[in-house]
C-alpha cells in the first residue's frame, strides 16, 4: 500500500478497522499535493470528539485502584485513545508534508504501524476488563496540541521529544504499578510500549537535531518551539529517568534544563515583572545607568514572590544550576521567561496562552503600557488594580500622614507598654518644605539636617547639611528642586541604631492585611543593602531588644503596631488609589541615651526589598539566621568568578540549612546580584561572605 493511500485511511477512516488497516508492504511512489486543515479525524460513534460527556483524563492512580478491573480498564480506554491519536497525527503529518525527506516518511509509517499494534494490544486487553472501545468519552489534548504544526521540525519536537518522551515514564510507572497488584499481562504490553518509545524518541531526536538551527543552544531551539498548552514540563513525568535519556543521545546540559523547568499544568499562571524605576518615571527623570543594572540583574527576585507556575520576566533566562538550586530550597518552580530589557520588551512567549493575573514591581502608566498586551489573555475573573495616585509615592505624602495618625499612635496600648518613650516625639520628625527659608523652623538636634527629594528610591535623591543653616552645595541642590508643589522633605540626622519595615496588603475595597515586619539594613544613605532573616533581632543590643519588646512583656509588639498601621492607614491609602503591596519604612534612634521609634518615615506603594526578603524567610530552615544581602560587582569582581569560590549550599527538607543561596543567577548578573546565607548567628553568615564589605 502507498503511504498516501495507508494515511488517509488512518487519518479519515470511520471505523476502528479502517484505524488498525495493515498496509502490507508500503511504498511512496505517489505523495500528492499537502493536506491543508483538518479539524478533526475520522471516527467511529462513541470516539467522535463531540461525544465527550464527563470526559476522562489519565490521572496518576495507585496501585489500589488498578487492582479493580472496571477502573484499570477505563485507564486502559484512556490509553487506547492516545495511542488511536498518536497515529492519526502522524497519518496526518505524511499527507501534509509529502516533500519531507523519503527516510522521516518511511521510518514515520512504521511508527505509526507500532502505534497501531500498541493500540491493538491494549483494546485486546480492555475486553478482559469488560470495558469496550468507546465506551468511554474521549479526550482529543494530543490532536490539539499537534495538529496545527507548520513543518515536519514541529513535529518531531511536539511529538517525540514532549509525547513520547514523557511516554517513557508513564509506560514504566505504570508496568510497575500493575505489576504490584500483580497484573503482568498488562505490564508487559506497557513493557512493549516502552521498548518502541525508546526507537520513537530517538527517532526525533535525530530529525529535531537534523532541522534545528545549528548555532541556536538545543533546549532553547526545543523550548521555542512549544506553544501552549505544551511546554518542556510536558516532557517528563513521575519516574522521569535521566539515565535512559542520555543512552538515547540527550546531552546532559539539555536534560539539566529539562529538569528543572516548572510549569503547573491547568492553573494560567501569573506574570511577574520587575522594573525599579517608578519613582524615577513619577520624578519625570530617565533612570540612572545603575538603577537601569538594578533592573536587568535583579529581575529574577519576583520569582520568590511568585507561586509555583508562574511566570517571571527576566532579561536572560537563569542558568540549571541556579535553578537547581533555588528548588533544592523549596523556592516556587516558576517558568523564567526571556523578555528583554526593560523588561516586557519581548513578550512574544506568552501570546495566546491564558494568563491569571499581571504582578509589576509597582503600577504606574509606564507599567501599565508595557503589560498592556497581554490585558486581553487574562482571564475573566482576573483583576487589574487601578493606579495609585502620584501623591501616593511622594515622601512628603508619608510625612503628612504620619503627622495626621501621631496623636492616635502615640496614644495607642503599644506606647503605654513600654518602659520607656516608645514613639518619636513629634519635635524630631520635621517638616515638608517648599522654600529654603523655612528650614529655620526645621529642628536641628545637633546631628546636622536631611534632605529627601519627594521621589525617588535606593538612597537617591537624599541629601545631608550640617544644619538648618545651608552650606552652599546643599542649598543649590535645593534650588534644582521641580518646582512641582511636592516640597522636600527635611527632618534631623538621628542616630539611627535599627531599621524596621512593616508590610501591608490591600485590597480593591480599601481593607488592609498587615502582613509582617521585616528587619533590613540600610547604609547612611538609606540605599538598601540586605535585611536579617529568622533571628531578626538577635544581633541587636540587649537595651534595643528590651525597647522593642516592651521589656519583654509583649514579644508580638511589632506585629501589633504594623496591625495597627493597617487599621489606621487603610482609608488614607485607599483614597489615594493604592491597592496592593505597600511597605512601610521605619527605624529605632537613640537621641540623648533614649530609645524612640519613628514607624512612619517612608511609604512604597508597591513590592520591595523587604517584601521578597520575607518570602525568602520562608525558605529558611527554622531556628536557623539568614543574612540577605545585595552584591555588587564592583566590590567582588565578576559576580560568576566570586560565586564559584563560594562554599556550596546544604538544604535540609527543602530548605536552606548552611551556606549561601544565589537568589539572582550569577553566571547572569553584570553588576548586581544577590545571595541568602543561612548560619548560626548573624556573624557566622557574614563570614561566609567575608569577602564582602561588612
Amino acid at each position: 500500500m502507498d503511504l498516501k493511500e495507508y494515511a488517509e485511511q488512518v487519518l479519515f477512516g470511520t471505523t476502528v478497522a479502517d484505524k488498525l488497516v495493515d498496509p502490507g508492504r508500503l511504498t511512496d511512489a505517489t505523495p500528492g499535493p499537502g493536506l491543508g486543515t483538518v479539524t478533526e479525524p475520522g471516527r467511529p460513534p462513541g470516539l467522535r470528539f463531540e461525544d465527550r460527556g464527563d470526559r476522562q483524563r489519565v490521572k496518576r492512580v495507585g496501585a489500589a485502584v488498578l487492582d479493580d478491573p472496571a477502573r484499570a480498564g477505563r485507564l486502559l480506554h484512556a490509553f487506547a485513545n492516545h495511542e488511536l491519536l498518536a497515529a492519526e497525527l502522524m497519518a496526518l503529518v505524511l499527507l501534509r508534508f509529502p516533500h519531507a525527506p523519503g527516510p522521516f516518511r518511511r521510518a514515520l509509517g512504521q511508527t505509526l504501524r507500532e502505534e497501531q499494534r500498541h493500540l491493538q494490544l491494549y483494546l485486546d486487553r480492555m475486553v478482559d476488563f469488560g470495558v469496550g472501545f468507546g465506551e468511554v468519552p474521549v479526550n482529543r489534548f494530543f490532536w490539539s496540541a499537534v495538529a496545527d504544526v507548520v513543518d515536519p521540525l514541529d513535529f518531531v519536537v511536539r511529538m517525540g521529544l514532549v509525547f513520547e518522551q514523557a511516554n517513557l515514564d508513564f509506560t514504566r510507572l505504570y508496568a510497575a504499578r500493575f505489576r504490584e497488584v500483580g497484573d503482568e499481562e498488562t505490564a508487559a504490553i506497557l513493557d512493549i510500549v516502552h521498548a518502541d518509545e525508546l526507537g520513537h524518541v530517538r527517532h526525533g531526536l535525530h530529525w529535531f537535531r537534523t532541522w534545528k538551527d545549528p548555532e541556536r543552544d538545543e533546549f532553547e531551539a526545543f523550548a521555542a518551539r512549544l506553544r501552549p498548552p505544551l511546554g518542556p514540563s510536558r516532557a517528563k513525568a513521575p519516574g522521569y529517568d535521566r539515565a535512559e535519556r542520555l543512552r538515547l543521545g540527550f546531552t546532559p546540559a539539555f536534560l539539566d534544563q529539562l529538569e528543572v523547568w516548572g510549569r503547573t499544568r491547568g492553573r494560567p499562571p501569573t506574570v511577574w515583572c520587575f522594573d525599579p524605576t517608578a519613582e524615577t518615571e513619577l520624578a519625570g527623570r530617565h533612570p540612572k545607568a545603575a538603577v537601569a543594572a538594578l533592573r536587568r540583574d535583579l529581575a529574577g527576585l519576583m520569582g520568590a514572590l511568585a507561586a509555583t507556575g508562574d511566570a517571571v520576566l527576566v532579561s536572560r533566562r537563569p542558568d540549571a544550576a541556579f535553578v537547581a538550586d533555588w528548588q533544592a530550597a523549596g523556592l516556587p518552580e516558576v517558568e523564567w521567561m526571556d523578555a528583554g530589557d526593560p523588561p516586557g520588551d519581548h513578550l512574544g512567549g506568552l501570546a495566546g496562552r491564558k494568563l491569571s493575573g499581571l504582578q509589576p514591581w509597582g503600577w504606574t502608566p509606564r507599567s501599565r503600557s508595557r503589560l498592556a498586551p497581554l490585558e486581553p489573555s487574562l482571564v475573566a475573573n482576573a483583576r487589574l488594580p487601578q493606579l495609585p495616585d502620584r501623591a501616593a509615592w511622594s515622601k512628603a505624602t508619608a510625612h503628612h500622614l504620619h503627622d495626621t495618625l501621631f496623636s492616635e499612635l502615640a496614644g495607642s496600648a503599644e506606647r503605654s507598654a513600654s518602659s520607656g518613650d516608645w514613639l518619636a516625639p513629634r519635635a524630631h520628625l520635621g517638616r515638608v518644605i517648599h522654600e529654603a527659608h523655612e528650614l529655620t523652623h526645621v529642628p536641628d538636634l545637633g546631628q546636622g539636617i536631611v534632605l529627601k527629594a519627594p521621589f525617588s528610591t535606593s538612597g537617591g535623591g537624599l541629601r545631608r547639611a550640617p544644619s538648618t543653616t545651608l552650606d552652599e552645595p546643599t542649598r543649590r541642590w535645593l534650588d534644582k528642586r521641580p518646582a512641582t508643589g511636592d516640597g522636600v522633605v527635611v527632618a534631623p540626622s538621628l542616630d539611627r541604631v535599627a531599621d524596621l519595615s512593616f508590610h501591608l496588603d490591600l485590597d480593591a475595597e480599601g481593607q488592609a492585611t498587615f502582613v509582617d515586619w521585616c528587619r533590613p539594613v540600610v547604609d547612611r544613605r538609606g540605599q538598601f543593602l540586605g535585611a536579617v532573616l529568622g533571628r531578626r533581632l538577635a544581633d541587636l543590643p540587649a537595651d534595643v531588644r528590651r525597647f522593642l519588646f516592651g521589656d519583654g512583656r509583649d514579644p508580638h509588639r511589632l506585629r501589633h503596631l504594623g496591625a495597627r498601621l493597617a487599621r489606621l492607614l487603610a482609608p488614607k491609602l485607599h483614597a489615594l488609589g493604592v491597592d496592593g503591596p505597600v511597605g512601610i519604612d521605619a527605624f529605632v534612634y537613640r537621641h540623648q541615651g533614649q530609645l524612640f521609634l519613628h514607624p512612619l518615615v517612608e511609604l512604597n506603594p508597591r513590592w520591595t526589598m523587604g517584601r521578597v526578603a520575607l518570602a525568602l524567610e520562608r525558605h529558611l530552615h527554622p531556628g536557623r539566621t539568614g543574612w540577605w544581602q545585595l552584591v555588587r560587582a564592583q566590590d567582588v569582581g565578576p559576580l560568576s568568578e566570586w560565586a564559584a569560590r563560594l562554599p556550596r549550599p546544604r538544604f535540609e527538607r527543602r530548605h536552606l540549612h548552611t551556606g549561601p543561596l544565589f537568589t539572582t543567577p550569577p553566571t547572569r548578573s553584570e553588576a548586581f546580584g544577590s545571595v541568602l546565607v543561612a548560619g548560626d548567628h548573624l556573624g557566622d553568615c557574614r563570614a561566609t561572605l567575608a569577602r564582602l564589605p561588612a
